[in-house]
């Protein structure tokens, strides 16, 4: 494996050493090697976020509920502790998406939800350029 020659010289063995270490530790269930797809690079697939706001006396009860429903399409989750939850998920249409946001709300203990449907942007125009120069130039205090 080509990939192992670089540890094998950081830790001054042979790749053969660290190609036998390697598939024990993947034997023993140490390293569990899993593909990282992006959702968001597979055709027909729309990628949204949903913002969950859960009560804070039941935020734990909550928020397990919304990771159960969402488990088959939520690829991310990011929770502030204590507090509210980011979860990224995928979705094959829009009213895929709306469904997502109509269950997270019934969860008892949601207090609020938020659905946002990310779209990608490969070209960039002027106005993004100079809004982005306006906004630098009134940060520091200056004219664009």
């Amino acid at each position: 494996m080509k990939l192992l020659s670089r540890p094998a010289k950081e830790l001054g063995v042979t790749t053969k050493t660290v190609r036998r270490r390697f598939e024990r530790m993947t034997e023993n269930n140490a390293v569990i090697i899993v593909p990282l797809v992006n959702p968001a690079d597979i055709p027909g697939t729309i990628t949204h976020t949903m913002l969950l706001h859960p009560s804070p006396d039941q935020r734990n009860e909550t928020l397990a509920q919304a990771m159960n429903a969402s488990k088959d399409s939520c690829f991310l989750a990011v929770a502030s502790s204590p507090g509210n939850t980011m979860v990224c998920l995928s979705a094959r249409t829009l009213a895929e998406a709306e469904n997502s946001l109509i269950r997270a709300r019934k969860i008892e203990g949601m207090t609020d939800v938020k659905l946002l449907i990310q779209k990608e942007m490969r070209e960039y125009t002027q106005w993004l350029d100079s809004a982005i120069d306006r906004k630098t130039a009134e940060t520091a205090g200056t004219s664009p």
